[in-house]
């Protein structure tokens, strides 16, 4: 079973009855204890989780796997965040050495 983080997760309304516990039982270790409450003939609701990863919810001593996935997947954009300054893009004769400034590298290439 899939969810979002902090969204609710609903689930058929043949899997639970109002009333019934469920445990998830969290990547990290925690543990969420809950009882289902829904009124007649609506979907079961869980309590919105906020911790991404591989869950496991048990219901009635039945395991399933519940996957909780970020609001947002990491991207290209958040890698390129994390770079020094400037990044990739600035050039590697640019960069500067321990105790040798860039300008006065490229003086001595040059000449």
């Amino acid at each position: 079973m899939t969810a979002e983080v902090d969204r609710g997760i609903s689930l058929p309304m043949a899997a639970v009855k109002t009333g019934v516990r469920y445990r998830i039982e969290m990547e990290s270790g925690t543990v969420i204890d809950g009882r289902f409450t829904s009124p007649k003939g609506a979907t079961a609701l869980l309590s919105p989780i906020s911790e991404p990863g591989y869950h496991t919810l048990v219901i009635n001593e039945q395991h399933m796997t519940l996957a909780v996935a970020p609001a947002r997947c990491y991207t290209i954009g958040d890698a390129w965040r994390e770079l020094e300054p400037g990044g990739a893009a600035t050039p590697m004769w640019g960069r500067s050495r321990a105790g040798v400034r860039p300008a006065a590298r490229r003086r001595r290439r040059c000449g």
